[in-house]
């Protein structure tokens, strides 16, 4: 039986997850900082309750996983100690040891009270949450930042995106096999709502992976091959702009945006427009920034006070902390690749890949 204890941590979890708090927040809620606390006091305090629990994690995984963050805390405040740019360094140390630590109580908490299934239900949950607000948001742009590319409470399109397509894999073990496709395609519509085409990337692989290893009601080899061959004939319907081309002139095209036609290959390519050249130019200026320092980088803050992110967080790393900062973000993926099994996995993958879109991770 799990205690209020439980039950609060549980709770604020699901808040952080789906951006709840935030949107709370913002009609007269408490303020951010005040779940956070509120989620690490209450981990802390399970910790201590349990410091002689058997149950406390001891796997070899996880104790990889252990050194990394030590590593990673060490290369952190070193960079930010001696990076040209402390007025941004310093609040950028305070945001990464928040999240850190969140990520981290989470881990031990779930692992240690044998709750990585009521977790589960946590993801299951915000993404079930998170699919009608996505589609209420395209119709009715209530939440986003960005007009035409729905977001729901995360605002941003893209993080959107990828919030659901890991909590659907993180989730799909809540629901019995004969409900899990149909709810692998209500969170890729929630998905394809976003625009983001990283996001799309991410159900697939989340699907494919969940399709591998059956973990949809397929039956048959049969039934699996056709599902394959069918999603990635619809993949390349997307990718190629004849999904953007079919719509135009239909009662949608009133909802869509210049950047969200384009993101469909409305007028062009779908692998075109500002967003896609942006990236170009910064993946060349990350390159440079890289051949000038290869070794530690030009310092933590470098990229923002350029007004150069790169959306890239490999790139991000290089520029910013060198060779040694490029191995410790693969260090980082490898560490969870390692601890991981079964539908960690994909998980994993998912990350991974979106750290070639994003410097949010």
């Amino acid at each position: 039986k799990t205690g209020i204890t439980t039950f609060l941590f549980l709770l604020i979890y699901f808040f952080l997850v789906s951006y709840a708090y935030l949107f709370l927040f913002k009609n007269g809620g408490p303020k951010p900082l005040y779940y956070y606390l509120a989620f690490i006091a209450i981990s802390a305090f399970i910790a201590i309750i349990n410091i002689s629990s058997p149950n406390i994690p001891k796997d070899r995984r996880f104790v990889f996983f252990q050194f990394w963050v030590v590593t990673y805390v060490i290369y952190f405040v070193t960079h930010v100690i001696f990076s040209p740019y402390p007025d941004i360094a310093l609040p950028a140390l305070i945001i990464n040891f928040e999240a850190l630590l969140i990520a981290i109580c989470a881990i031990h908490v779930s692992l240690t009270l044998k709750i990585v299934r009521a977790s589960m239900w946590v993801m299951g949950l915000a993404a079930i949450l998170a699919i009608p607000l996505n589609i209420l948001d395209f119709f009715d742009p209530i939440f986003t930042a960005v007009p035409g590319r729905s977001a729901g409470f995360y605002e941003n399109p893209t993080i959107s995106g990828q919030m659901i397509a890991l909590m659907m894999v993180a989730g799909i073990p809540i629901f019995k096999k004969k409900l899990r496709t149909i709810f692998v395609l209500f969170c890729g519509l929630a998905i394809l709502l976003t625009f983001s085409r990283a996001a799309w990337i991410f159900w697939l692989v989340g699907f494919f992976w969940m399709l591998s290893q059956n973990e949809l009601k397929t039956r048959t080899h049969v039934k699996s091959i056709f599902a394959f061959f069918l999603v990635l004939m619809l993949s390349a319907f997307l990718f190629s702009g004849f999904f953007g081309k079919m719509i135009t002139g239909s009662k949608f095209e009133h909802y869509l945006t210049p950047n969200t036609m384009a993101r469909l290959g409305i007028g062009g390519k779908v692998m075109s427009g500002d967003s896609y050249e942006d990236r170009e130019n910064l993946i060349k200026h990350s390159i440079k920034d890289f051949s000038e320092a290869p070794l530690f980088g030009h310092g933590i803050g470098y990229t923002e006070a350029q007004r150069r992110r790169p959306h890239n967080m490999y790139l991000l790393f290089m520029s910013e902390g060198g060779i040694i900062g490029l191995f410790i973000y693969g260090f980082f993926i490898f560490s969870l690749w390692f601890s991981a099994h079964g539908l960690g996995k994909p998980l994993v993958i998912i990350l991974a890949i979106s750290g070639l879109f994003t410097h949010n991770n």
